[in-house]
């Protein structure tokens, strides 16, 4: 066991904030435009296509953090993995709620990639080892830093004027997936610390959840008469490309062998939002995406 990890709380030289669970009182009326970004549709339903794994794969890391969680002999390590798990907690029921509007509103083709994303989760836990579901784990929190650093660096784009609910949903989701960004690697390293096997699970992770983010999306482009869409095919594209340009330093730097996610800073934007909610008395607020471009300060 390689015993070297990095606790939750924030770096050294930033605010002494302890990870916490906290309550995301979000609702999802019927009524809510699949479109949630009329600017963006291509955007809206790349987004909506990742929130339909969320309910299958937030619990499925949940149960494999506290499989990992009964090897782990660190207090500190093992109230980190318990921090984790509730934050994951609350974020899945959240996006089972915002995936039931989208079937509401005549997506009929997203139960069937449910159930394969079901099915795919319950093979992966059933038949693979712990060691291959905990660096899945580490291979996906490494990939959701990296991509959460781009919703906010990107987010007057990729949110601006967009509904406030599912905006602040995504960016909150993804505020936490920062906070939360040593947990699972320090689980890995603890338990198994296999280099190589590590970069196994950032690859498996990163693809696996792409894939059905993809088929998705295209299922609802499809729905919506804009797969054929010329132009739509086009602003599609470049939003695909946007994320490649930004994402993708990220999922390489995941691959060094020296990587552990502590060395790269938090946004000081997640930090304003995390410092809102206590000061809020402990109450989530959402966004104005009206008014993406200072911070909440």
């Amino acid at each position: 066991m390689n015993k070297d990890f990095s606790s939750s709380k924030t770096a050294v030289g930033e605010s002494a904030r302890e990870m916490q669970i906290r309550r995301m009182p979000f609702e999802f009326p019927d009524e809510i435009d699949p479109h949630w970004n009329p600017r963006l549709p291509e955007w809206s339903h790349m987004a909506n296509g990742a929130s339909l794994a969320m309910p299958f794969l937030e619990p499925y890391l949940i149960r494999t953090l506290r499989k990992a969680s009964e090897l782990i002999d660190s207090e500190t390590l093992k109230a980190d993995v318990k921090l984790y798990m509730g934050q994951e907690a609350q974020h899945y029921q959240q996006h089972r709620k915002f995936n039931d509007t989208l079937i509401a509103n005549g997506y009929v083709e997203l139960p069937e990639v449910e159930r394969r994303l079901s099915e795919d989760y319950k093979n992966m836990e059933e038949n693979r080892s712990l060691k291959f579901n905990l660096a899945y784990a580490a291979g996906f929190e490494s990939m959701a830093l990296g991509v959460g650093h781009w919703l906010i660096r990107d987010r007057e784009y990729l949110f601006g004027d967009s509904d406030t609910k599912v905006a602040s949903l995504i960016l909150w989701h993804f505020v936490e997936e920062i906070e939360h960004k040593n947990v699972a690697i320090d689980a890995y390293n603890y338990v198994y610390g296999d280099y190589f096997y590590r970069i196994y699970g950032v690859l498996y992770a990163t693809f696996h959840v792409l894939k059905y983010s993809r088929i998705a999306y295209k299922l609802m482009l499809e729905r919506d008469s804009l797969w054929s869409n010329l132009a739509s095919r086009w602003r599609l594209m470049k939003i695909i490309l946007r994320f490649h340009k930004n994402v993708l330093p990220s999922f390489f730097e995941a691959c060094l062998p020296n990587h552990h996610p502590s060395k790269r800073p938090d946004p000081q934007w997640c930090n304003e939002w995390l410092d809102l909610y206590q000061k809020e008395g402990h109450t989530l607020e959402q966004i104005d995406t009206k008014n993406l471009t200072p911070g909440f300060s």
